[in-house]
């Protein structure tokens, strides 16, 4: 969850530098509203313009997967999944033209569950504040790079995406689903609530 994204993010640099840029950045970038570009909602994350891109990457992977994880591996990969796909989707649907690639989409993505879950927790958990806590100090500076020359609708697009998704696990639809959750595991179903 913590190393192993940004070490496959490593390999497939290396493997873009070693081939001159024909397995990653020629196939794997999202490219809006294109056939060719529908690769990229799932793989561009992995894709990465240059070593200052990739290390910015690779730190704000680790610590915001870190703090991700305090909530458990198994709803760390399921919120993960929904910001890939979520993110990438928005972006491919509404992105400007030309490629788009990096994790930073993923990362925002991060950000804005991490932030969310403490507005929507109930009962607020110590945890989730000691996360708000984490991401304000040390990746609140990241929101302000929404700038026209990055690809800034991957950031903004993402941020949302994690507030939806931390809306859609922790608050009213969250809570309703473990409600749902609860009585069927008591066995009642729907004829034990008549």
């Amino acid at each position: 969850l913590i190393f192993g994204p940004p070490a496959i993010m490593l390999l497939a640099f290396i493997l873009d530098w070693v081939t001159l840029g024909t397995i990653f950045s020629e196939h794997c970038v999202l490219l809006p509203r294109t056939p060719e570009g529908i690769i990229g909602i799932f793989l561009s994350p992995l894709v990465h313009a240059s070593v200052a891109h990739l290390v910015c990457n690779m730190y704000g992977w680790i610590g915001l997967a870190a703090a991700l994880g305090l909530y458990g591996v198994a709803e760390a990969w399921k919120v993960i999944q929904q910001l890939v796909i979520g993110t990438g989707l928005i972006v491919w649907v509404c992105g400007r033209s030309f490629p788009h690639e990096g994790a930073s989409g993923v990362e925002f993505g991060l950000i804005g569950f991490l932030l969310a879950v403490a507005y929507y927790e109930r009962p607020l958990q110590l945890r989730s504040i000691a996360v708000f806590v984490f991401v304000v100090v040390t990746y609140a500076p990241a929101l302000f790079s929404f700038f026209p020359f990055m690809s800034w609708e991957s950031h903004i697009c993402g941020f949302i995406v994690g507030v939806a998704v931390a809306f859609q696990r922790y608050g009213v639809v969250g809570k309703y689903a473990e409600f749902k959750l609860s009585i069927s595991q008591r066995g009642y179903g729907a004829a034990g609530l008549l």
